[in-house]
């Protein structure tokens, strides 16, 4: 009987904890924030939506625009919610690297983004989509 309650007390706790860490997780605190699907859709008038497509899954992030924003500031923002992004001679993102083969292939607003990340400005309303896909 004692096992039983041990492992009941267990069982609560871990699902205390979970449900604490998503609430701290999906907490806006006026920077990007992590989200999924079609939750962000809806940008209020000073935000910008950036959205990693890696083959079949996505990341979701939205934020405050500021003054002066830059692409890269906005990767360095969602960075803050679990993002992991390098801007080298090749965009790595969450462990995805440019390669021979594939290649990642950022758009603003449905334009091809060919400037460097850390000179394209960003204005709020934009939407950035970077695909992870195969160089034909």
């Amino acid at each position: 009987m004692k096992k039983r309650a041990i492992f009941i007390i267990l069982v609560v706790s871990v699902v205390i904890v979970i449900a604490c860490a998503l609430a701290i997780f999906f907490t806006e605190k006026g920077k990007f924030v992590f989200s999924y699907g079609k939750a962000v859709a809806g940008l209020s008038a000073n935000e910008a939506l950036l959205i990693l497509d890696y083959g079949g899954k996505e990341r979701w992030f939205k934020g405050e625009v500021v003054e002066n924003m830059t692409a890269e500031n906005v990767f360095m923002a969602a960075s803050s919610a679990g993002l992991s992004f390098s801007d080298g001679a090749s965009i790595s993102i969450d462990g995805f690297f440019d390669t021979g083969q594939t290649k990642w292939q950022c758009y603003l607003s449905g334009k091809v983004i060919t400037k460097n990340l850390s000179v394209q400005k960003i204005r709020p309303k934009d939407k950035i989509i970077c695909k992870y896909q195969k160089i034909d």
